[in-house]
């Protein structure tokens, strides 16, 4: 039992060593140019690993069921197609306005200690801001698997997301 014992975290140990060596480490760890300009080519920065790539939901969806590509497709056909991108939907306060006037969503108002309102966000809970905020990251990842090929390279470790009790990954 004893051997058993010790063969089985040698197998772990030696599992883990390879899982850890040096050439995979190069392709998930490095740089991710976070979004603020012109993408960076990794011909001339080779040590850029990826583009995280940030939109707001009220920029993509003004209105309900109403889609707004344009910012999206732009920066997606502009970037190195040789860069993995992660795509990042800001929620919280950049939820639409319609989810609250129209969507029946409650807005819960934040307070700090000293009772001064310091923002807002939906009401995660609510059924309304699942079902929405579900329907929204189907469409964004439809949208994004509708792209040619050459422009779908995901991150090499993109990094999975929870959001409304469901794991999301394109």
């Amino acid at each position: 039992m004893r051997n058993k014992l010790f063969s089985g975290i040698i197998l772990l140990g030696v599992t883990s060593a390879a899982a850890q060596s040096p050439d995979s480490a190069k392709k998930i760890y490095g740089i991710r140019q976070n979004w603020g300009g012109v993408p960076l080519s990794r011909s001339i920065y080779p040590e850029i690993r990826g583009l995280l790539t940030n939109f707001k939901w009220q920029d993509i969806e003004p209105s309900n069921n109403t889609w707004n590509w344009q910012q999206l497709d732009s920066v997606m056909m502009s970037r190195d197609c040789n860069t993995p991108f992660q795509l990042m939907i800001f929620t919280k306060d950049y939820v639409p306005d319609w989810l609250f006037t129209t969507a029946g969503v409650p807005k819960v108002i934040e307070y700090n200690n000293n009772n001064d309102s310091v923002g807002f966000s939906p009401y995660f809970a609510d059924p309304n801001y699942k079902f929405y905020f579900e329907r929204m990251i189907d469409t964004v990842a439809n949208h994004v698997k509708a792209y040619p090929n050459n422009l779908k390279k995901i991150s090499e470790h993109p990094g999975l997301h929870w959001g409304a009790n469901r794991l999301y990954r394109l």
